[in-house]
């Protein structure tokens, strides 16, 4: 979906309707293209999500550790 509309003004001065119809001596390698293409922006796609997961847990993990200590000090406290 995103390939198509980025490389469109491109396809359509080299005169082409799909980047999957660019062929070299009878080897269709604009498909080869697109898979790269696509496989690129699925595995960018998936590497900011992972990192905003892992940036999530590790807000999680501080937060548990500051309510953790928090509470062990309240506990200290009253046994004083």
């Amino acid at each position: 979906m995103v390939t198509p509309a980025i490389l469109q003004p491109v396809l359509t001065k080299i005169n082409l309707g799909k980047i999957e119809e660019i062929q070299w001596h009878g080897i269709y390698c604009g498909r080869v293209i697109f898979a790269a293409l696509n496989f690129l922006i699925v595995a960018l796609i998936v590497f900011f999500l992972v990192r905003a997961m892992y940036k999530a847990a590790e807000k999680a993990k501080l937060s548990a550790e500051v309510a953790a200590k928090s509470l062990e000090d309240k506990v200290k406290k009253e046994k004083d």
